[in-house]
């Protein structure tokens, strides 16, 4: 199963999985946050010449798909500088490499923070119509099986955002007053995604995310729980409203 997290950059959505990894990774074979990440670098470090070529193929395949091309598109219209749209096709790229490398693993459940649909999220900053914007690339990306939505108010992430010792690239050069203005538009740009997600039959959860990490992570400990537990059993469960 693979389940994606999805929440403004700098809410807490590593910082999180760092916490609950190591539980979910003993309880269900699940991989997330650092050992993730290190599993995908020690797997190609361990491929073989065969797999390799195996993997470009693969990528070759796959950017030709409608995905690919419905991204360019997409990009092609947004109002960002040509700079900033040679960046978002890196920022995508990447996504992709990550994509073909976690179908090598052998872990039964994936925990994913920044995948295809985080990497939609450059949208709300840039597209003049938000809405066909996120809806034509939800329908044509690669989907997780489920979820899950961090949500917090603008003052919460601005405060998150100024405390990390790292400036997130979508946010820099932004003055404060730019930033909550971008920042208040994320609950919007999540209940967009959400339908066009629902559209697909991809189960939608949400958290809140306001309060301290420590304690919220224990909610999405417990969501990722459920979800692990609906998959494996096969339960026809009626789509949750939280």
């Amino acid at each position: 199963m693979k389940i994606e997290l999805a929440g403004a950059s700098g809410i807490g959505k590593t910082t999180a999985l760092k916490l609950i990894g190591d539980i979910i990774a003993r309880q269900h074979d699940a991989a997330s946050g650092d050992i993730l990440t290190k599993a995908i670098k020690e797997s190609g470090e361990n491929k073989s010449h065969l797999q390799l070529k195996m993997e470009v193929d693969q990528a070759s395949v796959f950017k030709s798909s409608c995905f690919i091309d419905s991204y360019l598109v997409v990009i092609s219209e947004l109002t960002a500088s040509f700079s900033q749209k040679i960046n978002l096709v890196r920022f995508i790229d990447k996504h992709l490499k990550d994509y073909l490398a976690r179908q090598f693993l052998d872990f039964r459940h994936l925990v994913i923070d920044e995948g295809f649909v985080h990497a939609s999220f450059p949208l709300s900053q840039f597209s003049c119509d938000l809405v066909s914007s996120v809806r034509f690339f939800i329908d044509n990306v690669p989907l997780p099986d489920a979820v899950i939505q961090l949500h917090a108010n603008p003052q919460v992430l601005l405060y998150r955002i100024q405390q990390r010792e790292r400036v997130v690239n979508s946010y820099r050069y932004k003055s404060e007053e730019k930033l909550i203005c971008h920042l208040s538009r994320v609950d919007w740009y999540l209940s967009i995604m959400e339908s066009a997600l629902r559209k697909r039959g991809c189960r939608v959860r949400h958290i809140d995310a306001n309060g301290p990490v420590e304690q919220w992570a224990k909610v999405l400990e417990d969501v990722i729980e459920e979800e692990i537990f609906i998959y494996e059993k096969g339960l026809k469960t009626p789509e949750p409203l939280c």
